[in-house]
């Protein structure tokens, strides 16, 4: 799933903008991929009680910059027929329109991103057929770590909040919305290995946990999904370099 907006204030920006936009990450990175990608193709599969059922197939493509030009998607609802989500840029190559099809390829939803100075993505509008549903905006530290993340709906209302911590290989978020945290670990590659969510009283609720497949690049392959020990979701990718 993918998360859509990203806010970001920089403290004197104008003395060091050098050294943030060296430090900002491109789509490959946002998306711990390695090395240079052309495509990724992510079939994610129900795997629950013994059930092996493909629910949906998506398809990424990537320039030689490490931008994501687009994807397409294929759900089960609709028999893994594809529907487009085609990217508009700006002359600088930042992303910033993204138009979503239909499997009869009629325009359904987009979305609009805007930008700081540096080019960090600091907000977006998401437009149901051409009304607005929701607005995001996240904040970032120095090295691009988010630390905050807002979801308000058309009205301005409030509807998700998270703040996040980092703590050497952990990572704590806390919901504001019912008080609830939780806590993920990576491992050397930087993908999560365990997810620990606790209530607003401390009380550990679900362990999520993730064993992955790599390949030799140190790119994810197959990532299987568990929760409180019993086999979830698959998901397997086949990635092609360029």
């Amino acid at each position: 799933m993918r998360i859509l907006i990203q806010f970001h204030l920089l403290i004197l920006f104008l003395s060091f903008t050098n050294k943030y936009q060296a430090q900002c990450k491109t789509d490959l990175d946002r998306e711990n991929l390695k090395g240079s990608i052309k495509e990724v193709i992510e079939t994610g599969i129900y795997a629950e009680k013994e059930t092996k059922e493909i629910n949906h197939i998506e398809t990424t493509k990537y320039n030689k910059k490490a931008r994501a030009l687009g994807y397409t998607f294929a759900s089960k609802h609709n028999d893994l027929k594809p529907a487009n989500i085609l990217y508009e840029f700006d002359a600088k190559g930042n992303r910033v329109v993204e138009k979503r099809y239909n499997i009869q390829n009629v325009l359904e939803s987009k979305i609009e991103y805007f930008y700081d100075a540096a080019g960090n993505e600091i907000e977006s509008r998401f437009y149901n057929e051409a009304v607005l549903d929701n607005f995001e905006y996240q904040k970032f530290d120095s090295i691009c770590n988010k630390i905050e993340y807002k979801v308000f709906y058309s009205d301005s209302s409030l509807w998700l909040w998270y703040t996040f911590k980092y703590h050497n290989e952990w990572v704590e978020v806390f919901d504001h919305t019912d008080s609830s945290v939780s806590k993920s670990k990576k491992d050397i590659h930087g993908n999560d290995i365990e997810i620990i969510d606790y209530d607003k009283s401390g009380i550990q609720k679900k362990i999520t946990r993730y064993a992955y497949t790599y390949d030799s690049k140190n790119n994810w392959i197959k990532q299987t999904t568990y929760i409180n020990d019993k086999i979830y979701w698959i998901d397997e990718r086949v990635i092609k370099y360029y």
